[in-house]
Order: structure tokens, then C-alpha cells, then sequence
């Protein structure tokens, strides 16, 4: 990895661990985090991970945390997905969605190549690093941290078995995918 590459992405996570349990101002985070869910139990258990990860102030607060289960029925892949998140969120805020800055994290399904993620779902799968340890879902938030700050409001939509590093001052991207 090339030294401003480590240097951005170190500059990231050290921003992200100071904001853990701590309540952001408007423009300094996310407004909404959306977690997909592939059904009903996963919904639950994700909603379960994030309540006890806000308990223990393991994430920024002030921040409104949604996880939408995937309609029954046949598999509408993340295309299908997007949409109903995108009707959920019209639901919820009606046309105040559209001035919130959003990140939409597409959870990756049941997981059933990745045994030790099928649990939980690569959102939550654990890294080895943190304190507390982080999970892929602290990854996402940290590598995007600063995104929120330069968009105009919308949506950025992403998934929970991708890893993006990248330096704005030298463009140097990579990108790791999970499998």
C-alpha cells in the first residue's frame, strides 16, 4: 500500500474512532445509515447487532439507523433492493429524504460462501482490528467518513463485501472485494 494511501485511510479510522458514541452535528456524518436485510430473521438479528452497538456507544449517535428487510418472495438482487430501500425512506421521512445525506449498505445475503459470516451477514463480520474490534459495517462508515462533508444531499449506495482505499490528493485507488 502506498504512504499516502495508509496515511488517508489511517487519517479515516482515526476520525471514525473519535466520533464513536459521540452525538455528530448535521454535515459531520451520515443523517441516515440503511442496512438491507435479505428477510425477517436477518432483519432482526441486524437491528439486535445495532442496538447493542449503539448501547455500547460503538457508533456515532445522532445518526438515524434503519435496516430494511427485502420484500418476500423471489430475490430482487440489489437493483431491486435500491428501489425498495428508496420507497421505505419515502415512507419514512416523505420528501425530507431527498435533503439527507445517506449511505445505503447492501448487507450481502445469506453469506453461504463465507461460512463464518452466514450468521450475522458480511455486514457484521468482525476484522481483525479495533477497539472494540471493528466489524465490516465500522469499515464502510470509517472509509466513507468523509464523504458526507463534500456531497450535496442523497444517497451513496454500497456493499457490505467491498473494501474501497483511496487518497484524494494522489488518486491512488484499490479496491479489495470479499468473497
Amino acid at each position: 500500500m502506498s504512504v499516502p494511501l495508509r496515511e488517508a485511510t489511517q487519517r479515516r479510522l482515526a476520525r471514525f474512532a473519535q466520533l464513536r458514541g459521540k452525538t455528530t452535528c448535521t454535515g459531520e456524518f451520515w443523517d441516515v445509515v440503511v442496512i438491507t436485510a435479505a428477510d425477517k430473521k436477518q432483519e432482526s438479528a441486524y437491528r439486535k447487532q445495532l442496538s447493542e452497538k449503539l448501547r455500547r456507544k460503538e457508533l456515532p449517535l445522532g445518526v438515524d439507523y434503519h435496516v430494511f428487510v427485502d420484500p418476500p418472495g423471489q430475490k430482487i438482487g440489489n437493483g431491486g433492493s435500491t428501489l425498495h430501500v428508496l420507497q421505505c425512506l419515502e415512507e419514512l421521512y416523505g420528501d425530507k429524504w431527498a435533503s439527507l445525506t445517506i449511505i445505503l449498505i447492501h448487507s450481502g445475503g445469506y453469506s453461504q460462501r463465507l461460512p463464518n459470516a452466514s450468521a450475522l451477514g458480511k455486514i457484521f463480520t468482525a476484522l481483525p482490528f479495533g477497539t472494540p474490534v471493528y466489524q465490516m459495517l465500522e469499515l464502510k462508515l470509517a472509509m466513507y467518513i468523509d464523504f458526507p462533508t463534500h456531497m450535496k444531499p442523497g444517497i451513496l449506495i454500497t456493499c457490505a463485501d467491498d473494501i474501497e482505499l483511496y487518497s484524494t490528493s494522489h488518486q491512488v485507488f484499490l479496491n479489495e472485494t470479499v468473497e
